[in-house]
């Protein structure tokens, strides 16, 4: 792991949830009073009507918070020395009377991995499972949304494409109090240990096999690191997808510290927001990437496939690289053909470019019939993004 002394490293989840019996599709179909059964299980109308069939679980960063203020976010965060603790190992024998290593197995590849992934660890579980484990912790922390499970997963490859999603209700640990629930949950922000202390009282083990791999983002370089107080700027995250159905929508909430919003809507709705300047919504590239990855799915079923057939083929580290122009923020990824042949990962290099900035019309003019590869935005508050994609679906 020669690199991550330049970023830490995060694991993130993106929550996609599907009412079981009155779906986004059910609803739409439905002549009569189709507006009023919408409003009933929705709470507000939107601009986008029915694109998807699901709804995804954001939230909104504070304005104070140290990173990406005021931006709209998955659930997630930094990899603590609880998430591959010893622990876990130890729990999942408690529960089960099996052994962890057993059904950890399920994740491997013989693929490309990111570095994330496949550089080797002395840890007590494998990368796999801990960046998983570390996804569910601080979705549990910033939404009170516990992704933990009673019950011993099938000992089957993940390969296997064919599984339908999850139930919610049939998978998870739902009969803890609530009041008991916000009691760990203020512990687990205070301390990330707190976590598998709980997960041994309640005896429920997170529910890493519900979570599908999605992808790698680097945190671009802004500027030359020259010293280590620059280094935690930066963070290398792997991206989770959990798709489930479920009677009603998970309740959680922020937690009014590092976030102070949370929306269950669709990727369409979700991307509307951003659109409209008067819902003065922010959100980071790779966000706005994911969800118009996601609208590609207007099913849940098709989503979750996707999900699991693509985890476990080559996943390469995604780092964007920055290119302005005089009217717009352009946001270059692997496989557009600006995109540079051997990116600076590290950010050792000075950040300069000798191309002239030009308007975003005349560049766009120029790269016609060019692998393009890249999201566009009016300006560096990232309103407004626009991904153009005509690259193979490999690096989709």
């Amino acid at each position: 792991m020669a690199t991550a002394k330049f970023w830490r490293e995060a694991a993130t989840l993106m929550l996609a949830a599907r009412l079981q019996h009155h779906t986004l599709f059910e609803a739409a179909s439905a002549v009569e009073g189709a507006k009023k059964k919408d409003a009933a299980f929705r709470k507000s109308e939107t601009p986008s009507g029915f694109s998807e069939d699901y709804r995804v679980l954001m939230l909104r960063r504070s304005a104070s918070s140290a990173f990406m203020p005021s931006k709209c976010v998955f659930p997630g965060g930094v990899l603590q020395k609880v998430d591959h603790s010893k622990g876990w190992v130890d729990l999942f024998q408690k529960i089960t009377r099996e052994s962890l290593d057993d059904f950890s197995g399920m994740f491997h590849t013989n693929n490309i991995r990111p570095p994330i992934i496949s550089d080797l660890r002395s840890w007590d579980v494998i990368s796999d499972v801990a960046f998983r484990i570390c996804a569910i912790r601080e979705t549990f922390e910033e939404c009170g949304l516990l992704l933990a499970t009673r019950k011993l997963p099938e000992l089957t490859s993940k390969a296997d494409f064919s599984k339908e999603c999850i139930s919610w209700e049939k998978t998870m640990v739902t009969d803890m109090e609530q009041g008991l629930l916000r009691s760990w949950r203020s512990r687990v922000r205070e301390n990330s240990t707190e976590f598998l202390r709980m997960c041994h009282e309640i005896e429920a083990f997170p529910n890493v096999w519900a979570l599908e791999n999605w992808r790698n983002w680097l945190t671009p370089v802004f500027e030359k690191v020259d010293s280590s107080s620059k280094k935690q700027t930066r963070f290398d995250t792997l991206f989770y997808v959990c798709c489930f159905d479920c009677d009603s929508l998970p309740h959680g909430t922020a937690d009014d510290r590092e976030t102070d919003l949370l929306e269950w809507m669709s990727p369409t709705e979700h991307l509307d927001h951003l659109a409209d300047v008067k819902q003065k919504r922010l959100m980071a590239p790779p966000q706005v990437y994911e969800l118009e990855r996601m609208k590609l799915f207007p099913n849940l079923n098709q989503l979750n496939h996707y999900a699991r057939a693509h985890g476990h083929e080559v996943m390469l580290r995604w780092m964007p690289v920055m290119k302005m122009c005089t009217d717009a923020f352009i946001i270059l990824l692997p496989g557009d053909h600006l995109y540079p042949a051997e990116p600076d990962y590290d950010g050792t290099k000075e950040v300069k470019s000798n191309d002239p900035v030009v308007p975003i019309a005349q560049l766009m003019a120029k790269d016609e019939k060019k692998n393009l590869h890249r999201i566009i935005f009016k300006d560096e508050t990232f309103r407004n993004g626009r991904v153009i994609r005509t690259i193979a679906s490999s690096l989709q």
